[in-house]
């Protein structure tokens, strides 16, 4: 028979196991049997002994409940199981356990239905303050610790032991995770996309690169919106547009498409766009019964819906942000929501450093950042998608390659999928010769000016970038686990802030209003009425 007294003490500070009421009732009852067991058999000697040995071995072994109070206050709960602690530390009668020494051992073990929920938080505060703290199951195979604890019977100490053993036994985390219900994809809204994503976003960390305008936070934004629509919660950091831009931008994709894709929008009004739509009156703009107004109307319903699952973070809310302030936000909306978030970061290069790390380069900057949002998205097994501009040498590259992100960072070894988008001179015409010495290119294709002209690739950027339909080449250059899927082909009219894609039979794949089964919300949500009379 195991020695409780040998197998479960931390001379340095004690066990403390994190669990709920229910499983720290099942622990207390299963550790006690094992007392009584023990005693079976003994002289009255042995049994005084061995009970004044369990009297120390109590000041070693405490079972801290929880309950979901601690989404409210994670701080307060710490502070309580640091309280504990040091009680603890005061009674015991161990003199090796000082101050300087001091060092209890923490197993966070919760049911499977808040595990993921509340694990990772518990553990990150508890690490931040220098404890050591693992997430382990003592329920392996099992919905609760109370479930095995009554299905194990004498099994369960053993499992007890061995947990406290070995805490951080990452085999045991695996087959954990194989007996879980695999999660469903999150599909992009493009068809093509999702199959060069493997079939949609999973719980890793994705990186999206490209140069400066070609349409990042447009394409970053289409996706939320579409992810938001399936029911999907989504954090979006917006470091640096505002979330009313970024509202702007969806109202106009949305009313685009709404409007058939600019068919039915009235011809003698303007056509909304962005600048439109954030500093015109809207009912001057279009006029009470235009069909625009109309479409914008219904366009902003389907927004407003959309935004009970679209949490935007902009520089009103964080302003240049550091990492730590960034996990924050996830960690909260995490422990308060059962259901799990995608994470978009618009961008990387904009996180700021540590105040401790305040001199750091700005490789080793990015690297930092890096690093821990991959570990954020590992802890709580969420989807991030970070996106990332390119490094200088790179900024006029169509074949823009790994190098790309080169001196940024470790982005190239830290992401699972690394993504890159580029203009394609060859399928982008021009319609726009503004600013060409030559308006006679009209007509023909970017690349067909660059042969033409012999000129400069910088400049082929500048024409492109002008152009109101541009083609987006979409290249996956690493995969980690997958194979690498042939380019995909995208289509991007900026001014209605929208991305087709064209899959592998060159049919052409156009987003749609896929608002579907939100909760309404009835209260100002038209554009137009007449109780209203502050123009809009």
């Amino acid at each position: 028979m195991v020695d409780l007294n040998e197998a479960l003490q931390n001379k340095k500070g004690g066990i403390f196991i994190v669990s709920n009421i229910a499983d720290k009732n099942a622990i207390d009852s299963a550790i006690n049997q094992h007392q009584l067991r023990q005693l079976d058999g003994k002289t009255e000697q042995e049994q005084s002994d061995l009970l004044l040995k369990q009297i120390t071995r109590s000041n070693q072994l405490t079972c801290y409940s929880i309950n979901t109070d601690i989404a409210f206050n994670i701080d307060h709960f710490i502070a309580e199981v640091e309280k504990s602690a040091y009680q603890a530390q005061s009674s015991s009668k161990d003199s090796t356990s000082t101050d300087k020494n001091y060092d209890p051992l923490f197993i966070i073990s919760l049911d499977e239905n808040d595990k993921e929920q509340y694990s990772a938080a518990i553990r990150d505060a508890l690490i931040s303050r220098n404890y050591t703290a693992y997430i382990a199951s003592i329920a392996s195979g099992y919905n609760t610790v109370a479930e095995a604890q009554k299905k194990l019977r004498d099994g369960f100490f053993q499992a007890l032991v061995a947990v406290y053993r070995n805490p951080d036994n990452k085999f045991q985390n695996f087959l954990d995770a194989l007996r879980k219900s695999h999660t469903p994809l999150i599909s992009s809204g493009l068809p093509s996309l999702d199959k060069a994503l493997n079939g949609g976003l999973d719980a890793q960390l994705y990186v999206l690169g490209a140069p400066s305008s070609i349409g990042k936070t447009t394409f970053a934004l289409q996706f939320t919106d579409h992810i938001a629509a399936q029911q999907n919660y989504v954090l979006y950091f917006a470091l640096e547009m505002s979330a009313n831009q970024l509202y702007a931008k969806t109202l106009n994709r949305l009313s685009y498409i709404d409007s058939n894709y600019g068919v039915n929008y009235s011809d003698e009004l303007p056509t909304p766009d962005v600048s439109t739509i954030l500093h015109g009156s809207l009912k001057k703009t279009w006029p009470k019964g235009s069909n625009t107004l109309l479409i914008l109307s219904k366009a902003l319903e389907q927004s407003g819906d959309l935004s009970q699952y679209k949490r935007i973070y902009d520089d009103y809310d964080l302003q240049r942000p550091t990492i730590s302030q960034i996990k924050k936000y996830v960690t909260e909306f995490v422990i308060h929501n059962p259901i799990k978030p995608v994470v978009i970061i618009d961008y990387l290069q904009l996180i700021q450093s540590e105040p401790e790390n305040s001199r750091e380069t700005d490789k080793q900057r990015i690297t930092n950042a890096i690093v821990q949002l991959k570990a954020l998205s590992r802890a709580y097994h969420i989807p991030i998608v970070v996106i990332s501009s390119f490094n200088r040498s790179a900024y006029n590259d169509v074949n823009a390659d790994m190098t790309a992100f080169k001196e940024s960072g470790d982005i190239d070894y830290s992401a699972e999928v690394l993504m890159t988008l580029n203009y394609d001179f060859s399928k982008t015409k021009i319609d726009n010769v503004e600013g060409m010495h030559d308006k006679g290119f009209k007509g023909k294709t970017v690349q067909q000016w660059l042969n033409e002209t012999k000129g400069d690739v910088r400049e082929a950027f500048n024409i492109a970038k002008r152009q109101t339909t541009r083609y987006i080449t979409l290249n996956i250059l690493k995969n980690r686990f997958g194979a690498i899927p042939a380019p995909t082909t995208l289509i991007t009219k900026p001014q209605h802030d929208i991305f087709y894609a064209i899959n592998s039979k060159g049919k052409v794949e156009k987003p749609k209003a896929d608002i579907k089964n939100l909760i309404a919300l009835k209260d100002n949500r038209i554009i137009y009425a007449d109780k209203q009379s502050n123009d809009m």
